[in-house]
C-alpha cells in the first residue's frame, strides 16, 4: 500500500525531514486501514460529499499542498524575519488537513460515496488529529488539521495553520454556488 500511496501522493517525498515524512506516510495509510480503503480510492472518490464534484480527493490535496508551498515561498522570500513558516511541517499538515476522510466517507449503497456513520457523528479535523496521534506526529501538524476547517475559527492559529486554513477554502469555496459570483 505505501508505494501505491506514494504513486498518487508523490509530493509525501517533498518533506524533508525523514521521520515527519515517515510519520506522515504512517497517517494515511492508518486512515486507509480505519476506513477500510485502499490508496487508489482517493482517485476515486470526490473531495467533498457537500457538493457535487468530479474532482477527486488526491486531486484537491494536491492542490492544496502545492498552493500552501508556493504561499509559504513568497512568504518566507518576503517576510521571513518576521513570520517564518516551517515547510516540512505546512507540508504534511496540508497533506494530512483532510485525512480523516478516508474514515469520514464510504461507499454508498447505490455504490457512490457518501458520509458514514461514523463522520456524521465526528467530523474529520477530529478524527484527523487522533490518526496524527497515533502516527506520532509532532503537535504542530496536529494543531493544523485541528484548525484547519471551520471549528478551528474559534482558536488562534499558527502561520502554517493559517496557510493551510485559507488554501483549504481557496480550493473549496468556488464549488459552492452560493458563495461564488458567476457569469
Amino acid at each position: 500500500m505505501r508505494e501505491e500511496l506514494l504513486k498518487i501522493i508523490p509530493e509525501l517525498n517533498q518533506i524533508s525531514d525523514p521521520e515527519l515524512r515517515e510519520g506522515t506516510i504512517k497517517c494515511f495509510l492508518l486512515a486507509c486501514e480505519e476506513g477500510g480503503k485502499r490508496p487508489r480510492d482517493m482517485t476515486e472518490m470526490a473531495f467533498t460529499a457537500l457538493v457535487e464534484t468530479e474532482v477527486s480527493f488526491a486531486d484537491k490535496l494536491r492542490c492544496v499542498y502545492h498552493i500552501c508551498v508556493r504561499t509559504a515561498e513568497a512568504m518566507n522570500e518576503y517576510m521571513t524575519d518576521a513570520i517564518p513558516v516551517n515547510m516540512d511541517i505546512l507540508k504534511a499538515g496540508a497533506l494530512l488537513c483532510d485525512v480523516a476522510k478516508l474514515i469520514e466517507v464510504g461507499r454508498s449503497a447505490e455504490g457512490g460515496w457518501a458520509k458514514t456513520r461514523r463522520g456524521k457523528l465526528v467530523r474529520h479535523p477530529f478524527s484527523g488529529v487522533g490518526l496524527a496521534m497515533q502516527a506520532g506526529l509532532p503537535e504542530e501538524v496536529q494543531h493544523i488539521i485541528a484548525v484547519h476547517a471551520g471549528e478551528g475559527d474559534l482558536f488562534p492559529r499558527t502561520p502554517e495553520a493559517i496557510i493551510v486554513h485559507h488554501a483549504d477554502f481557496v480550493v473549496f469555496d468556488p464549488f459552492v454556488k452560493d458563495r461564488v459570483l458567476r457569469d
